[in-house]
């Protein structure tokens, strides 16, 4: 009884990582049946063509929230600073600003995170993806247990910051070539396990996707071409 109501009640014997997976099945199960269409990032996370909907951006929001959540509570979920050190039921309002002017990124995750640590926590949010916050903006309001905000503050901060900081850098090199030709695409030099958010902090920097993997198409590089004796020899492999 030490940990919060959990964001998925597993069936009796299941363990935390069996729960999750169950879940992340019945979710991909669900989401097949409903949608339909040609996103490449689809198709090579979950293995089928799916449409780059707000469902399929919930959906990786829950697991990249989840993820997210274990790495810094632990598989049992326990916060033992403040387990043993803020009274249970006790209730605290936060409030979310930002420190310097930025584009906003990574609030959907960051809200899936506190469902799971503060599932009971009431949320009120002032901004959106996408949108510039100069200094000083109240991004969220949140009340709840202290227990439960303090748990999850860390994650649901690491996720907004990675993303708007992605999204805020990429805002600059797009107003930076403003009135030109030219556009900003990303590459696929990302932190391991984040590239399908980080390319979602591209976009809504205003950049654009480029190849999501080393399957989305062919890019002969340097490397490529010492292998292959010269560029010429290389593309025409590429072509047979």
């Amino acid at each position: 009884d030490f940990i919060e109501k959990p964001y998925y009640q597993g069936a009796a014997g299941e363990s935390t990582i069996q729960s999750d997976k169950r879940l992340a099945r019945e979710l991909l199960a669900s989401k097949v049946k409903l949608k339909s269409g040609t996103s490449k990032a689809d198709k090579l996370i979950f293995g089928h063509d799916l449409d780059n909907s707000e469902a399929d951006d919930a959906y990786e929001a829950m697991l990249y929230s989840g993820a997210g959540t274990r790495s810094d509570t632990g598989f049992n979920m326990w916060d033992v600073t403040t387990r043993t050190t803020v009274p249970a039921g006790h209730v605290m309002t936060f409030d979310m600003n930002t420190r310097d002017d930025i584009v906003v990124c990574g609030i959907p995750v960051a809200l899936e995170v506190l469902a799971r640590l503060a599932p009971e926590a009431k949320i009120e949010v002032f901004a959106q993806d996408g949108q510039w916050a100069p200094k000083g903006t109240h991004l969220m309001r949140l009340t709840g247990t202290a227990q439960g905000l303090l748990s999850a503050e860390r994650t649901a901060l690491n996720f907004l910051q990675k993303l708007s900081g992605i999204a805020t850098l990429t805002r600059r090199f797009v107003d930076a070539i403003s009135g030109t030709s030219a556009s900003i695409v990303d590459t696929r030099k990302t932190a391991p396990g984040m590239r399908a958010m980080a390319k979602y902090a591209v976009v809504q920097g205003g950049g654009s996707n480029h190849r999501f993997g080393l399957d989305s198409g062919i890019m002969v590089k340097d490397n490529h071409i010492a292998s292959c004796g010269s560029l010429a020899e290389a593309v025409r492999r590429a072509r047979c």
